[in-house]
Parts: C-alpha cells; sequence; structure tokens
C-alpha cells in the first residue's frame, strides 16, 4: 500500500453511479465571457481554462435547487459515472448494511481473507482496502489469496466474448459437483493459471468413484462377515496396521497445516496420495485375506478421517458416505459430517520401527513389479524368489510373507542367509529370481537397449528443461508433467544399470 498515485474515476459508459457533480449554466457563460475578453486584451495569452473544472462546479451528495455562488436554478449534472472499481472498493462493508452499526457489521467486519486474482489487486484489493481505513477505520480483510487465471487447453484466457468457456453447470451434469471441485484444487497450484478442458474433470470424477467403491467394498465385507462394530476402540495393532496409521496420522498433521497456510491444492493431492495410494492400493489389498473385527474397525477408521479430510473440497460424496456409516453402525454421534470433529492423530503403542519395517516390505514388493517390467517378465507369472534378510528381521518377514508373495506373484519364497546374485536390496534386505529359461546374457543385452532409449530421452528432456522459451511459454503443468517425465527417466535409468550390472556380475 506504498505510492499509491491519483487515477481517473470517470467513465463515459451507460450504466454506473453518476458522478455527484453539477454544473451552473450562468456561471459557466460568465467564465466563457471573462474567456473571450482576456483573449482580447494585449499582453501573454493565458492558457485557456477547462470550463467545467474552474467555473459553476458544484460537488453535491444531491442536487441543489440553485447555484450557491450566483443563485442560478440552471443547474445540471454531470452524465460521466464513476468507474466500477470505485464502487465496488465499498463492497466488504456495504454489503453489511453500512454506514450505522449493526450486528452483521460487527460480526462479520473485518473479515479474514480474500480470494482473487493477481491482474485486480490495485484495481480492487488495494481500493477496498483505502475504502476501509477511510470510512471504518479498519482493513477489510488480513490475507489476500491469490489464484491463477482460468485458461483453455491452448494457453487462452477464458472469456465468453471469444467463446473458449467451459460452462460448470455442463460439468456438473457430466461428472458431478464433487468431481468438477476436486479437479479445480488438485490443477490450481498456488499462483498458478489453470488449463481446463473437460478430460481434466476426469480426476475428479474416477477419485470420486474410488471413494464409493471403497466405501462400499468396506460396508459388504463387514455384512458378508457377521461382524458387529459397536466402537472404533482398537484391542491390538499389528505392524501392517501401526504403517497405515501412521500413514495416515502424518497425512492428518500435512493436510491441516496446508490448510492453515492456505495451501489447497498441496491439501487436496495429499489427500489423495493417502486414500487412493496408501488406504485402497496398499492397506486394502494387504488385509483382504486377513479381515478380521479389528481390521474393519482400523478400516472405518481410516474411512471416516480420510472423508472428514476430503470433505471441505468434495461435500456431497462425503456427507452421503457419512450419513450411510451412521445408519450402517451408529458409531457417528454428529449427525452431519460437517459438524463432525476435524481428524486427530490416533494414538497407539505402535513405535517408528513397525512402520518402518512394513515400509521395507512395500517397497519390496514394488521393487519385485519392477523387475519383472525391467526384465520383461509378465507381471501375473509366478517365479521363485530368493530372499536374504538380516537377522533381526526374520521375524518380521515371516509373519508378512503371505501378502509379499501374492501382491508380487511370487510362486515361492525361500530365506538365505548369502546371494550369489543380488537383483533388488534395500536397508534390510536382498532378493535374487530363480526360474527356468533365466538367460542372464540375453536380459543384459535387453537392458542396455532400454538404458540407450532413456538415456536418449533424458538428453532430449534436459535440453527442453533448459530452454528458455519453453519455459517462459509453456503452461505451468506441462513443465511439471516434463520435469516428473525426466526425474522418473533418471531413476529407472539408475535402477536398470543397477540391475545390469547385477546380471553381468
Amino acid at each position: 500500500m506504498n505510492n499509491i498515485q491519483d487515477w481517473c474515476i470517470s467513465r463515459q459508459i451507460w450504466w454506473g453511479h453518476r458522478l455527484p457533480v453539477y454544473y451552473c449554466k450562468k456561471c459557466q457563460e460568465a467564465g466563457k465571457s471573462e474567456v473571450q475578453n482576456s483573449k482580447s486584451e494585449t499582453g501573454p495569452k493565458p492558457q485557456t481554462p477547462n470550463l467545467k473544472q474552474e467555473y459553476g462546479v458544484i460537488v453535491s451528495k444531491a442536487k441543489p435547487d440553485k447555484c450557491p455562488v450566483c443563485g442560478s436554478g440552471e443547474v445540471y449534472q454531470e452524465e460521466d459515472v464513476l468507474d466500477t472499481w470505485f464502487s465496488s472498493w465499498l463492497w466488504p462493508f456495504a454489503t453489511l448494511y453500512w454506514p450505522g452499526e449493526n450486528e452483521d457489521l460487527e460480526y462479520f467486519y473485518p473479515t479474514d481473507i480474500l480470494v482473487t486474482a493477481s491482474e485486480i489487486l490495485f484495481f480492487w484489493v488495494a481500493r477496498m482496502i483505502m475504502a476501509g481505513l477511510e470510512f471504518t477505520g479498519k482493513i477489510p480483510f488480513h490475507t489476500v489469496l491469490i489464484h491463477g487465471t482460468v485458461r483453455d487447453e491452448k494457453g487462452i484466457k477464458m472469456s465468453k466474448s471469444l467463446g473458449n468457456i467451459i460452462d460448470p453447470l455442463e460439468v456438473i451434469d457430466k461428472f458431478g459437483a464433487d468431481a468438477l471441485r476436486f479437479s479445480l484444487m488438485m490443477l490450481a497450484s498456488t499462483g498458478s493459471d489453470v488449463y481446463l478442458s473437460d478430460e481434466k474433470f476426469l480426476v475428479g470424477r474416477n477419485f470420486a468413484n474410488k471413494i464409493w467403491n471403497a466405501s462400499r467394498f468396506i460396508m459388504s465385507k463387514v455384512d458378508a462377515l457377521g461382524l458387529k462394530i459397536e466402537d472404533l476402540n482398537i484391542d491390538e495393532l499389528d505392524g501392517v496396521d501401526c504403517w497405515v496409521i501412521d500413514k495416515l496420522n502424518n497425512t492428518i498433521r500435512e493436510v491441516t497445516d496446508y490448510l492453515d497456510n492456505y495451501r489447497i491444492n498441496d491439501a487436496v493431492k495429499k489427500t489423495y496420495e493417502f486414500f487412493w495410494h496408501i488406504f485402497c492400493d496398499w492397506y486394502i489389498e494387504i488385509i483382504k485375506n486377513d479381515f478380521t473385527q479389528n481390521k474393519a474397525k482400523i478400516l472405518l477408521l481410516c474411512l471416516i478421517s480420510s472423508l472428514k479430510l476430503i470433505h471441505p473440497v468434495m461435500p456431497f460424496i462425503t456427507e452421503e458416505i457419512f450419513q450411510m456409516l451412521n445408519e450402517k453402525f451408529l458409531l457417528l454421534k454428529d449427525g452431519s459430517i460437517v459438524k463432525s470433529k476435524w481428524p486427530d492423530k490416533i494414538d497407539t503403542s505402535c513405535s517408528q520401527d513397525d512402520a518402518k519395517n512394513i515400509e521395507s516390505l512395500v517397497d519390496l514388493v514394488k521393487g519385485i513389479r519392477n523387475l519383472k517390467v525391467d526384465l520383461g517378465i509378465a507381471p501375473l507369472k509366478k517365479i521363485k524368489a530368493l530372499i536374504r534378510v538380516d537377522d533381526n528381521k526374520n521375524v518380521i518377514l515371516g509373519r508378512n510373507i503371505g501378502w509379499v508373495a501374492r501382491l508380487s506373484n511370487l510362486e515361492r519364497v525361500e530365506f538365505k542367509n548369502t546371494l550369489s546374485r543380488v537383483l533388488f536390496k534395500n536397508d534390510y534386505l536382498g532378493l535374487d529370481f530363480v526360474f527356468d529359461g533365466f538367460d542372464a546374457e540375453s536380459y543384459v543385452s535387453s537392458l542396455k537397449n532400454k538404458i540407450g532409449k532413456l538415456e536418449a530421452f533424458l538428453d532430449k528432456s534436459s535440453r527442453k528443461l533448459k530452454n528458455e522459451s519453453f519455459l517462459s511459454k509453456a503452461p505451468r503443468e506441462t513443465i511439471d508433467k516434463e520435469k516428473e517425465k525426466h526425474e522418473s527417466g533418471l531413476a529407472a535409468v539408475s535402477r536398470l544399470k543397477k540391475l545390469k550390472d547385477a546380471l553381468s556380475g
């Protein structure tokens, strides 16, 4: 709010607040005569004045009956109107029945945060602050959250006149209101422009389907097994339970922090990551063959907490599922999710080692899946695995080997004290494959070919990411995707080189 300059407040348009300025015709005529007389005199010629500015000008809230200078009744109003922003700057308090004290004005003014775009910071935001200080003595808000501009997929700003807008009502009819809101928040990085097309709303629709299907699966599984869930008190936790609760607690903490700091995009991405890629892809898949009453309670705890985290962005589906859970289990006393308490950290007796141990096994499953892809082995092909594990981790792997083998499609697992060849390793264990027709030489040749193609891509990608024209003109989303592909390519080359070296040895 420094270096504020005067600006032109008049506009020549049909609609607007008329300027509270009036002119006296008689005074203007007198001024005109004075100007003409001055021109007929000898000597330096004075600058011709603006008759409206210097003669017969009256500023008044109401139209005066007569000129206060000459008493003439020939008074007329200025035809220009105030610019749009001149009246808009009154919005924070004028909407609350200002002037005059009242409960709404006292309660809601000043407010907390204004969400707006960068192109109207001076036109609107600065002027609201100036008006607030002038007429109320208070600034209207303490925080301004600036969002990006909505553009079409070609990068052109959406505009009715250009005909490139996407009608939100049509999106709602096609994908749903929750999908619309979620997709926009997933795309809207803080301050960055949003590039929209119909396809961009699929992420929200797919996520809504995932939430619905996971919720229905949990409820139907409880019914099928005849489990009676009367509370969410957990009697005991195994390592997998500790792992998912640790992930949930981290998600609650980070999402809460993101929202407190207006990082809505980060909060949405974090919630999405937990629900889809931790809760659904891993925990539900791991316990499918071990669905006990205790596991059902943990599933419901994670589901209810996730629904609350998602609710600010997807209010309809989360409320619907919340009501279904409430009707089925009678566990939720709030009546509505919007009235429920924000999720808290779930206290357990678990140690950090419990979560780390399971994380290493999840990492193992991912490693086996990657190995199959890298070696060109069909994902569903069952093969034998040799695993060397640290002595203090033998028991942990033994307890969890069932789901590790199932999710990795391993035919058999043998534990070894040493391995002659290590195709995969992490901080806890090493692994080798054994199956008929394993020709190391042909695999090494195939890996060299893959590495060559990836390195060619990385060279092209690196030059692209150093290109100033690309970085300045491409949409932020396109640049981010290119960076992700580049980082993924680097990781893949590193992994493939280690695998090639292991097979060559």
